[in-house]
């Protein structure tokens, strides 16, 4: 066994991630069939349902709106999360490669910012360089460059 791989040469760190991929990656239809029947306050299906921190994003649309017949949709916003995957080398060997993945769910009002957008689902994944202190990690834009960003408009400095 080399420093940094993953190699028993029984498979069972195929088994272990076959194991790990069927329990954390539900089918859309297990969470989207709880959705489907949640109520709001009014007693009424919601047009949006949002859930989290499942592990994994999703948009699955849930049929029209009892209320005014428009489209309902559950929305998943997954979880940031560290993530570490089994990478297969050329030579037949394994390591665990590791990232960040981040993800939100964004709710517009009508009308809300002059856009015609009812919602949207970003995801995205961050890595870090290998042995990069703190410091020299690149930070996240602040919240003002983040919000003339999401409204497509360049922030001033």
């Amino acid at each position: 066994m080399k420093v940094g791989t993953l190699d028993l040469g029984t498979g069972l760190a195929d088994r272990l991630l076959k194991a790990w991929g069927m329990l954390t990656r539900k089918s859309a239809s297990a969470y989207a069939g709880c959705a489907v029947s949640e109520r709001g306050a009014d007693g009424l299906p919601p047009r949006f349902v949002v859930y989290g921190h499942t592990h994994r994003v999703e948009s699955v649309p849930l049929g029209p709106s009892a209320r005014d017949g428009a489209d309902r949709f559950y929305l998943n916003t997954g979880t940031w999360r560290p993530v570490w995957e089994l990478a297969r080398t050329a030579d037949g060997s394994t390591h665990f490669a590791s990232w960040k993945e981040m993800s939100y769910v964004v709710l517009y009002a009508r009308g809300e910012g002059g856009r015609a957008h009812e919602f949207e689902v970003r995801s995205g994944s961050l890595r870090d360089r290998p042995g990069a202190r703190r410091s020299e990690a690149p930070e996240s834009p602040p919240p003002a460059a983040a919000m003339a960003l999401n409204q497509g408009l360049r922030a001033k400095p």
